[in-house]
């Protein structure tokens, strides 16, 4: 089979078993005939029936494909199409393509004819309060499918051809639509007419009551519907609700009663009732006066020999109500008391009394000692002595005046003079203080300090010995804080002035005269032509001078001259002795390398004379090392060049004015070698 639309050659050839063949050939060429296809321009179709379109294919190569195509959308397939549902007037396109690919189209207009929508109108009703409402529509004619709401006040209600309400408790309008799927409409109003039915309630037109008597009330009602509980009105007031009502007041009254029913009916009505407001008088016995210790228990009660009906009882006191019941009871009586009782019975009947409580508050009394002496530094426990009759608070303690403390006792043990109070209460009011003057003696106490003698650059030692005074105490010296004991430095001569203060502010005073020695002598040194001239240049008559030469010698004159001697330990030593004072000094001279020390420098930071160093030449193995009078190093060091300003290695402080030691070990790099010893004042 060929269904080709080209020319083709076919070559076929056979051969049998023995090898016998043959050969043939065979021109095919297509005969084709175009596709068309035949459709109307326009049809008529019932809108939302089901309907059928068809199309005429002619000529072409099968099979043929068949679309019909709406607005984009598949209708079917095929040359005819069932179950076409149209719900309007629209343009239908088939299009159509042959076993070849050569494809056909055509378009067709479909026009949907649409019925007129029938509805049988729905009657108005008219319903019973309470009734079921049931209403429904019936579709004569439509075009497909029928669409019905059921609307009330703007409101969707149903969609179902039936509506039914349960139970209808007044007038409805309702508003019928019904669409169908060709858009035909129809709407009507459907009217519910309401029957409330009657609803009317009756009270006895008066009643007449004597005093203390009752009556019940009970309507008479009549209902076409469920009515509610009825409510009960005195004078306009509301009161209760319920099927009756009790009434039992004293006095005349207009009573009303109301009730409503289910479908909004109200009935109302009212009676008098007149209550003859005489009956008998009120009899009550009389109550006595009463007197009552403070704390006991009062107790009061009412006898009423005659009433009419119940009656009320109450106590007051200062306005205030104590009690409503026939026996006033009041645990603990703390002060008098006036008590007024009222009673009253059902017929307005009223008798009311006072009744004077007398009160006893028993007595209460404090005393303290009249007066007591204290030596500074005492304390003392003092303990009120209290009398009362009936229990008492603790007692409150006030210093000059001044809130204390609160305890059955309290100590003083303040270091002046003072008044003591003591005051205490008792549940009965009852009030009573106390007091006594606490007298602190302040005792006596003194100190004393001692004259001393120091050389210059020394210190001073100084011992406050006190005699009495009470507890810690202070000490002043010059007006600076301090302790028993101080030391001074000084340079020149002093007085120093001691204070001490106890706790009790006694104070004593002394004071103590330090004399300062000065033996530092002024040494004048002059270069002689190979050797030095030492000359004391000031003197003090009861001071002994002495010069220490290298071989032991010693001399005693204002001038000495001395040769240094290479080899030797040239030291030069003078000492300074007034009996009291010692003051020593060395000098190092050497042949060939020369070495000074100075005997003072001041490091106040003035700028001269700061530090303390050595002026030496041709030294080469150098140490000098400085000592307190303590024999304590606080220098030392391997550099001729050094400079010392006074402070003491590794402490972090400054060493105090004074005189210090000094020892150098110096070497000249030939052999020769020496030790120097001399003396330093430190003065700031």
């Amino acid at each position: 089979t060929y269904t080709g639309t080209d020319e083709v050659m076919l070559y076929v050839s056979a051969s049998d078993e023995c090898g016998q063949s043959l050969e043939d050939s065979l021109l095919l060429a297509s005969f084709y005939i175009p596709l068309s296809i035949s459709l109307s321009d326009s049809t008529s179709v019932p809108c939302a029936a089901e309907t059928s379109l068809s199309v005429d294919i002619s000529n072409g190569q099968g099979p043929y494909e068949v679309l019909w195509d709406h607005n984009g959308s598949v209708l079917g397939n095929g040359p005819v199409i069932q179950n076409v549902f149209v719900l309007e007037s629209t343009s239908v396109e088939v299009e159509v393509t042959d076993g070849c690919g050569n494809i056909q189209s055509d378009v067709m207009w479909v026009d949907a004819a649409a019925q007129t929508l029938l509805i049988e109108p729905v009657t108005d009703v008219a319903v019973l309060c309470g009734e079921a409402l049931n209403l429904s529509v019936s579709v004569e004619q439509s075009n497909g499918s029928a669409y019905i709401q059921w609307w009330l006040d703007g409101q969707l209600i149903s969609e179902n051809a039936e509506l039914i309400f349960e139970e209808v408790i007044g007038p409805m309008t309702f508003e019928l639509q019904v669409t169908d799927e060709c858009g035909q409409a129809w709407q009507q109003e459907v009217n519910v007419q309401f029957e409330a039915g009657e609803l009317f309630l009756e009270l006895p037109e008066s009643i007449e009551l004597s005093c203390g008597e009752t009556v019940t009330l009970e309507p008479s009602i009549i209902s076409d519907n469920e009515f509610s509980i009825p409510l009960w009105y005195l004078d306009g007031v509301y009161t209760s609700g319920g099927e009756s009502f009790l009434f039992d007041e004293p006095q005349s009254g207009w009573i009303s009663c109301t009730v409503t029913d289910a479908c909004g009916n109200f009935a109302v009505d009212s009676t008098w009732i007149t209550v003859d407001a005489s009956g008998d008088p009120l009899v009550v016995q009389p109550i006595a006066d009463v007197s009552v210790m403070c704390g006991e228990i009062l107790n009061l009660s009412v006898i009423v020999e005659q009433s009419n009906g119940a009656f009320n009882t109450s106590w007051w006191s200062d306005g205030q109500l104590l009690s409503e019941t026939i026996e006033l009871i009041i645990d603990e009586v703390t002060g008098p008391m006036s008590i007024e009782v009222v009673v009253s019975d059902e017929c307005g009947q009223e008798w009311q009394q006072e009744v004077n409580v007398f009160f006893d508050a028993g007595e209460l009394s404090l005393e303290l000692p009249e007066s007591v002496e204290l030596a500074c530094g005492e304390t003392v426990m003092l303990e009120p002595v209290i009398v009362s009759d009936n229990d008492t608070s603790v007692p409150s303690w006030y210093a000059d005046g001044a809130f204390a403390s609160q305890g059955e006792s309290y100590i003083f043990d303040e270091l002046q003079s003072a008044w003591i109070s003591c005051e205490v209460m008792d549940l009965c009011g009852n009030f009573a203080i106390d007091s006594t003057w606490v007298s602190v003696e302040p005792g006596e106490m003194s100190v004393s300090i001692s004259d001393t003698v120091i050389c210059s650059g020394g210190t001073a030692s100084l011992q406050a010995d006190v005699i009495g005074g009470t507890g810690e105490l202070m000490y002043w010296w010059n007006g600076n804080t301090g302790d028993s004991e101080e030391v001074f430095f000084l340079n020149e001569s002093s007085v120093i002035e001691v204070m001490v203060e106890d706790i009790c502010g006694l104070t004593a005073t002394d004071e103590a005269e330090i004399t300062v020695l000065e033996l530092t002598p002024e040494i004048g040194i002059e270069e002689l032509s190979g050797g030095y001239s030492l000359q004391l240049l000031d003197t003090c008559a009861a001071c002994s001078y002495t010069w220490t030469l290298p071989d032991g010698s010693t001399l005693s004159s204002q001038i000495l001259e001395y040769y240094p001697v290479s080899g030797y330990d040239n030291v030069i030593l003078l000492e300074v002795n007034n009996g009291v004072c010692y003051w020593s000094e060395f000098w190092h001279f050497e042949p060939e390398s020369a070495i000074y020390v100075p005997n003072a420098f001041t490091p106040d930071g003035d700028g001269v004379n700061d530090v303390f160093s050595v002026a030496s030449t041709g030294l080469v193995d150098f140490e000098c090392v400085i000592f307190d009078r303590w024999g304590e190093i606080v220098f030392r060091t391997s550099d001729p060049s050094f400079t010392w300003m006074g402070d003491v290695q590794g402490g972090g402080y400054y060493a105090p004015d004074g005189v210090y030691t000094w020892v150098i070990h110096a070497g000249n790099g030939i052999g020769e070698s020496w030790v120097k010893r001399g003396s330093v004042v430190l003065i700031r």
